[in-house]
């Protein structure tokens, strides 16, 4: 529904921040999504397959300083285009201001597990589906337009 971007570079979407206000399971949900260096989840194993991208990331609230999960798309090559494979790790709570407490209780299994349950992975895997479909109505077209491919 919005979006926004907070420290994003020219050419990179690594150290920058995604701040969107988006349906999923039919709730509006404003969060704040920021991406990391695929090293941070994979180390140098990404070089065991040569061609393949992840996109990492933190997923969080945007009018809070806490994430609450992880995610990773990771595209691997393939003859006619690339396979997505995408992965969510749901209840991984982080305070963005350094906050142990929050830490330590928010990755308490009592707190995580209301949280983090299957109707919430559901919906993430609906909203996932709807907007990769989405995505993949315009982006071709886009690629061809900004590397002039036909």
């Amino acid at each position: 529904m919005w979006m926004s971007w907070e420290d994003k570079l020219p050419e990179t979407h690594i150290g920058a921040k995604h701040c969107v206000h988006e349906y999923i399971g039919g709730r509006m949900n404003k969060l704040k999504i920021s991406f990391l260096p695929p090293e941070e989840y994979f180390g140098d194993t990404l070089q065991a397959s040569p061609g393949a991208v992840a996109i990492c990331a933190r997923s969080g609230l945007l009018d809070r300083p806490i994430d609450i999960g992880r995610m990773v798309h990771l595209a691997l090559p393939k003859a006619w285009g690339c396979e997505l494979h995408s992965r969510f790790w749901l209840g991984y709570v982080n305070s963005r201001s350094g906050s142990r407490l929050i830490d330590w209780l928010g990755n308490r299994s009592w707190v995580r597990r209301p949280l983090a349950h299957d109707g919430l992975g559901r919906s993430l895997l609906v909203h996932c589906h709807e907007e990769m479909t989405t995505l993949a109505g315009f982006l071709p077209a886009l690629y061809a337009l900004e590397t002039r491919a036909d």
